[in-house]
């Protein structure tokens, strides 16, 4: 029988519906027991603001890692056995055993607290440390959905015929993606190398069948969590410098509101670094106003596949996006995944309270409030600009429009952090076949990949093919890692956003975008 060592308890996405409240999702009090029928781990679990309602519900997507005798941290897979929690709340542990949902099973909304639950897990030979995560979600349910818009934005037409271009876009009725039709030469703009035809792999995510988004992007806590697994190489290969960089160094930038800092400096290829968020810049880590909860950036898609990989999620594709953002509203002018429609976003100016801390908001300095979840161009009056923390607009009295909510709940869909999205304009995106990640990512063997994320069918893997019309011209059964860029682009603009179009969620910049590490870009999962 094995026995653990819990050695840390860590909170992943934060956000905020008050401004001295956050949702403060926590794992905590983790134990181990054993009994006939095998091993379980036995924690507490809290996040606040939580709902179930006639539409969908929140919930916690739950997952471990063990350190074993070589030093390295691996996933801990579970067993869907020794399962146990409270009456009011479902567990359901993923079919491919990588983590577990929880969340409630009767109308309702409020603070989850709860204890004792367990979860069984492999039976490990040896003694491990475990560390224990969990990530808030929105559950978006199956159904139609319209994809498109109604104005006139470039790049914004999916249909199903081979005539001209629709004036409109069209509604999403099935799971079955080679049943959409894509792109012509008649001026259909949805893909830059206009051909005509069923270009998609059978599997690509449409969005018709129900998936968990994450309620927010992540944050650089989530990230500095996520670097604190990885080996020295791994680390290596993520981060913008090394991991033997001395203490106070920003890891992912010096700029841009990223305060990822080297905490103990690594030894070359032997001993990880520890990271920790400096936003006060005392050297003194993780303090109450070192920045964790804001979203992180300076990331590129490598970046993002290696921790959605790691904590077995995948990207979204576009459709999913529309899906996530519209819910089941009818087709309008330039909408936007907060339900406005406008066709100019106005250029607010910010000043920053409780900067770093979990209460962290802007004030506005405009008379106009409208929107302002949506903060573009922020030239503030003390030279802030950047990602804001999540959740940072929603408080006791805003709106689904102030807290820049989606259909489904999901936040800041727009603004904030680009999201970065499987692209349905290029064939190294159409050929996605929504593959999950192990909770791995590559490991040290080939300094080469260490670190990024190894998963069948996700853009780039296999080199990253782009420009051609077929499926098999992109290599994408490789298990060689993601480090080609191929098939992602942006949706939903960003913290400097300064006109409308990016905002809105059929607006489709650069379907073939080879993204490389940006401010700009954050990194939200879904499964």
């Amino acid at each position: 029988m094995q026995s653990f060592k819990f050695i840390s308890v860590f909170m992943f996405v934060l956000g905020s519906f008050l401004q001295a409240k956050s949702n403060n999702i926590s794992i905590s009090n983790i134990t181990s027991g054993s009994n006939s029928t095998g091993v379980y781990l036995q924690f507490d679990l809290g996040w606040e603001n939580s709902w179930k309602n006639a539409t969908n519900y929140d919930a916690a997507w739950v997952f471990f890692k063990f350190k074993d005798n070589d030093g390295n941290w691996y996933h801990l897979n579970l067993n869907n056995t020794n399962n146990s929690i409270s009456g009011a709340y479902t567990l359901s542990v993923a079919s491919d055993n990588i983590g577990a949902f929880i969340y409630r099973n009767t109308t309702s909304n409020g603070t989850v607290s709860l204890t004792s639950v367990r979860l069984g897990i492999d039976n490990l030979p040896g003694s491990f440390d475990v560390r224990g995560y969990a990530i808030e979600m929105v559950q978006v349910p199956s159904g139609s959905f319209y994809v498109g818009d109604n104005g006139s934005l470039i790049q914004k037409k999916y249909y199903t015929g081979t005539g001209a271009a629709p004036t409109n876009g069209f509604q999403i009725t099935t799971a079955t993606a080679t049943s959409i039709t894509v792109g012509n030469s008649s001026g259909n703009l949805v893909d830059s190398i206009a051909v005509s035809g069923i270009f998609y792999s059978a599997a690509f995510p449409t969005g018709y069948n129900q998936f968990y988004c994450m309620k927010y992007e992540l944050s650089q806590g989530g990230f500095r969590d996520f670097l604190n697994t990885l080996s020295y190489s791994q680390q290596s290969n993520i981060t913008l410098v090394s991991p033997n960089s001395a203490v106070g160094t920003r890891c992912l930038g010096s700029s841009n509101r990223n305060f990822i800092e080297v905490k103990t400096s690594g030894t070359n290829a032997t001993v990880s670094a520890v990271y920790g968020c400096d936003a006060s810049e005392n050297n003194t880590f993780d303090e109450s106003d070192d920045g964790e909860w804001v979203a992180c950036n300076n990331i590129s898609w490598p970046n993002m596949a290696a921790y959605l990989d790691w904590a077995g999620l995948r990207p979204m594709t576009e459709l999913e996006y529309e899906k996530a953002s519209r819910g089941t509203s009818s087709l309008g002018s330039y909408d936007l995944p907060t339900g406005e429609s406008y066709t100019t976003l106005p250029d607010y100016e910010y000043t920053l309270a409780d900067s770093g801390k979990t209460s962290e908001y802007l004030i506005s300095l405009n008379v106009s409030t409208t929107s302002n979840s949506l903060y573009a161009g922020m030239q503030s009056a003390n030279g802030f600009t950047g990602p804001m923390r999540n959740g940072a607009f929603a408080n006791a009295y805003s709106t689904r429009i102030s807290s820049g909510a989606s259909y489904y709940g999901i936040m800041e869909l727009a603004g904030n952090l680009n999201e970065l999205v499987v692209s349905t304009g290029c064939v190294a995106g159409r050929s996605f076949r929504g593959n999950l990640g192990d909770g791995n990512v590559y490991p040290g063997n080939n300094p080469s990949y260490c670190g990024y994320a190894n998963v069948p069918y996700w853009p780039g893997n296999g080199g990253g093919a782009s420009g051609n019309n077929t499926l098999t011209s992109q290599n994408s059964s490789s298990s060689s890692p993601a480090s080609g860029i191929a098939g992602i682009t942006t949706k939903g603009g960003n913290w400097s956003t300064t006109s409308s179009p990016p905002m809105c969620l059929a607006y489709r910049y650069n379907p073939e975008t080879a993204v490389t590490r940006s401010a700009y870009f954050g990194i939200r999962g879904v499964r």
